[in-house]
């Protein structure tokens, strides 16, 4: 069983409080827990249960609230990744299906029953041509189906010169 405690204790920011956090986490086998501990009196619990190599079952609930969500996630042939997920605080579903594609390539569409969202998302995790995320979603409960665009990026500078790319 491996064990492990971390702490973190931030000073005020701005207005803002002083943080304080704490994080115990255990593992035994397939079964993976995480309690963390936050100085405004909230604590959350993260659990995940893995029922094999393509089935885990995980669980995020504050404790002392409704908040709670518990998600399957089965992985099929190692590429393609199906999630439900139910969230008890809106007793409301969410569904996600991801598929790799192009090696480091991921396309991920996802829906959520109580804001009636859905999304596409395109992202690349790769040390050496850099990261990136393309996300577009719409509101189907909105009069105007108006699309939301995001794009994020990230690029590791030092690896780009080490390893001699030319813009």
């Amino acid at each position: 069983m491996k064990v492990s405690m971390k702490g973190r204790y931030e000073t005020k920011k701005s207005n803002g409080p002083a943080v304080a956090l704490a994080t115990l986490s255990f593992n035994a086998g397939d079964v993976k827990l995480r309690a963390c501990f936050h100085s405004y009196k909230r604590t959350t619990l993260d659990g995940t249960l893995v029922l094999d190599s393509a089935n885990k079952l995980s669980d995020n609930h504050a404790l002392g609230s409704r908040n709670c969500k518990l998600k399957y996630t089965y992985v099929h042939e190692g590429v393609t990744t199906f999630e439900p997920c139910y969230d008890f605080a809106k007793n409301s579903w969410e569904f996600a299906v991801a598929r790799k594609v192009y090696g480091d390539h991921v396309l991920r569409a996802w829906y959520q029953t109580s804001s009636q969202v859905l999304g596409l998302e395109w992202s690349r995790n790769s040390k050496q041509n850099g990261s990136f995320k393309v996300i577009s979603s719409v509101n189907l409960a909105e009069e105007k189906k108006v699309p939301k665009l995001i794009v994020e990026s990230t690029w590791n500078f030092g690896d780009l010169i080490a390893s001699e790319h030319i813009f």
